[in-house]
């Protein structure tokens, strides 16, 4: 496998000699940063939201929230031990006002945590669920009836957080549950 495969490749499963590169690319990345605060925006945290990312990778999102998020609850997911521990050291002082909960797993993780949430969002990650369907099931489990869940990716490809969750729609179009 050639190098800038083998890179590519973090992004789905981080492990590795690669993984701290991933999580560099991933935290410092314009386009990426970009995507990640645009897709914190769409949620529109309020201070005593509850509020969950799958897949946090390194922090970038997850930082956003908890600085909007002052009387509530973040929870990062990430089924990468390295991109927790990049999360965990980048927000440190969330973790030690009990604001953040890192979380290593998946999404079979989710029932485990044993709350809801407000908002539920990921960033660069719902292109590599393997059912789309089956994800957005677990995830709107988690969710309040009243919550917000947008997505990115960074093929300019959202999912509509409707009652049918394998709707294609553009970014531009991009619509999130009330």
């Amino acid at each position: 496998m050639a190098l800038r495969q083998r890179i590519v490749a973090q992004f789905k499963q981080p492990h590795g000699a690669l993984v701290h590169l991933a999580g560099i690319i991933m935290a410092n990345r314009p386009s990426n940063r970009v995507r990640n605060l645009w897709t914190v925006d769409l949620l529109d945290c309020q201070s005593t939201d509850r509020v969950l990312e799958i897949g946090c990778g390194p922090g970038i999102a997850l930082k956003a929230c908890v600085e909007r998020v002052r009387h509530g609850h973040v929870t990062g997911l990430d089924h990468s031990s390295t991109m927790i521990d990049l999360a965990r050291n980048r927000l440190q002082a969330a973790i030690a006002e009990d604001r953040l909960t890192l979380v290593h797993g998946g999404l079979e993780a989710l029932p485990a945590i044993g709350q809801t949430f407000d908002r539920v969002y990921s960033v660069n990650v719902a292109q590599f669920f393997s059912d789309l369907e089956a994800a957005y099931r677990a995830i709107i489990a988690v969710m309040n009836d009243d919550g917000r869940r947008p997505t990115s990716s960074p093929y300019d490809v959202a999912f509509s957080a409707t009652s049918k969750p394998t709707t294609p729609m553009s970014s531009g179009s991009l619509r999130s549950a009330k």
